[in-house]
């Protein structure tokens, strides 16, 4: 066969993904790359698609092929973390990490390795690094370690961080984000921030994206400055180092990639990070990871290159999202006459090992109905019924998908429902502390990462431990318990709900730190 049979391949394939069909594109793009071994192109986009289709032990076949024959660092580096948004099995998770450490390490010994612009080569599957309840920081430093060699410019110092803060001036914290409106992280960061200027912070805002909404519209009007970054990495570190801060927070580290290539940096005399996207950094130039001790498992300190900062209190400023008048079941679609069972997590965030509880529950509760959202890629709602269906059985006809929802219909869902399900390894954040304002009992199983134990801090913040659950058991069997009986949990959390909403503690707690870096000796 011969390049112009290849690209004619290729080019079906392209018209097949634009008419949503990557089943028959995938054909395409291998009968591509099997007529012309010399076209890369086709190959690439093979191991891209079938990465996004959830099968990455097709994927790691392809790329061992693809790259033993071509060499292409940056794109080898993309396609390096084949990590499944939904997994069939563990061990799709397993082998995905196993390839993506082979990777990193193989990519990194080559002489001469270059990468020009960082933050256009992130490893696609990172992102989903948290989700799988697995220590990742070995993973973490050895991408950061690449990323420097590839790219020292990276580990640019600005020339003002040697002389650090001085003691009792007021400090000025600037804050790199592009994910403060319309998204999770700005809505658990934002309140924080807010209230960290009203404890004397001068809060200076760098934005990796220009998405505004009112919340952040709210507090532009308050801090002391706001500046959209250039796309540039070079000119938005000289405009940060410009701004000669003391300090310097990244509410995420891992979502933005851009952002992430920032905090190579050196641009504060102290950098901190939050738990945005629940993971280390891997990077020796973040000095803290903020955390709480209500949320941290024995040991956690070896989950981090950062050195962790566990508050005694919640890392954040939770406002109160009790929705007074709830839409109705019947207008979201829900039945009347269920007990429902909610888990109102994107599909990506429900591992294999949460699949025998939904299960056990239908089992166990005969008039009981299970809620899932659909989540925002069209596949994820079929792999993800394909896989629970031999665990549901007969009873998968009471498994319910609702498309997803705009903010009131979402917090109606959380309302009506008899109990939230808080899914294993990778715990509700924003969404639980919504759930809980309306009165909604969770049910949680704590994972062996912070990333499983954020609804484990709330409810510690609220002093409940009854519905918190010890093994897979007697997390079915609390959540039928606990389903049977809202109306007393939903009275229980109305009355103590003062102990969550409305705190400021940990904004008072940070402008300290701030403030005074010595502070974190006391915070400990």
């Amino acid at each position: 066969m011969t390049f112009d049979q290849s690209e004619h391949y290729y080019q079906l394939g392209l018209g097949l993904l634009k008419q949503g069909q990557p089943e028959l594109a995938l054909q395409r793009f291998l009968e591509a790359s099997r007529a012309d071994s010399t076209n890369a192109a086709p190959g690439l986009r093979a191991v891209d698609l079938l990465g996004e289709l959830d099968r990455p032990q097709e994927a790691i076949l392809l790329s061992r092929d693809l790259f033993s024959r071509y060499r292409d660092d940056g794109m080898e580096l993309i396609l390096s973390c084949p990590l499944p948004a939904i997994p069939a099995h563990s061990a799709d998770v397993d082998a995905a990490l196993a390839f993506y450490e082979e990777r990193l390490q193989d990519i990194a010994r080559r002489p001469g390795l270059r990468i020009k612009q960082p933050h256009l080569c992130q490893p696609k599957g990172h992102f989903l690094l948290p989700y799988h309840d697995r220590p990742v920081r070995a993973l973490r430093e050895a991408q950061a370690a690449l990323f420097l060699k590839a790219h020292p410019e990276l580990a640019y110092a600005a020339p003002h961080v040697r002389t650090g803060n001085q003691p009792g001036k007021r400090p000025r914290l600037g804050v790199v984000s592009s994910l403060l409106a319309a998204h999770t992280v700005g809505m658990i960061t934002v309140p924080l921030l807010s209230s960290l200027i009203r404890q004397g912070v001068e809060l200076h805002l760098f934005l990796a994206s220009p998405a505004e909404d009112a919340q952040l519209a709210g507090l532009k009007a308050e801090a002391a400055a706001c500046t959209l970054l250039p796309q540039d990495l070079a000119q938005a570190r000289q405009t940060i180092a410009a701004s000669r801060l003391d300090a310097l927070l990244y509410p995420e580290i891992g979502m933005d990639p851009f952002v992430y290539c920032l905090a190579f940096a050196r641009l504060a005399p102290l950098q901190l990070m939050m738990w945005g996207h629940p993971m280390t950094s891997g990077l020796s130039s973040i000095d803290g990871f903020i955390s709480s001790h209500l949320i941290e498992p024995q040991g956690a300190d070896a989950h981090y290159t950062e050195r962790l900062i566990p508050l005694p209190v919640m890392p954040i400023v939770t406002a109160d999202h009790l929705l007074p008048d709830p839409p109705s079941r019947a207008s979201l679609g829900l039945a009347e006459n269920k007990r429902l069972y909610v888990c109102p997590q994107s599909p990506f965030k429900l591992s294999p090992a949460f699949d025998r509880a939904l299960a056990g529950i239908l089992a166990a509760d005969p008039e009981g109905e299970i809620v899932l959202l659909e989540g925002q890629k069209p596949g994820w709602k079929d792999r993800l019924l394909a896989r629970l269906a031999p665990h549901l059985g007969e009873n998968k006809d009471r498994l319910r998908f609702l498309p997803r929802l705009d903010r009131i219909p979402f917090l109606g869902l959380l309302a009506n429902a008899d109990v939230l399900l808080d899914p294993f390894g990778f715990s509700g954040g924003n969404t639980s502390a919504e759930a809980l304002a309306n009165g909604t009992p969770i049910v949680t199983l704590p994972g062996r990462t912070m990333a499983g134990r954020v609804t484990l801090g709330f409810l510690g913040m609220l002093r409940i431990d009854d519905t918190v659950a010890v093994d897979e058991a007697d997390y079915i069997r609390l959540a039928v318990a606990t389903a049977k009986e809202k109306a007393r949990h939903q009275a229980r959390l109305l009355a103590t709900g003062p102990l969550l909403f409305g705190q400021d503690k940990a904004a008072r707690l940070l402008a300290e730190i701030f403030a005074n870096p010595q502070a974190l000796e006391s915070k400990q």
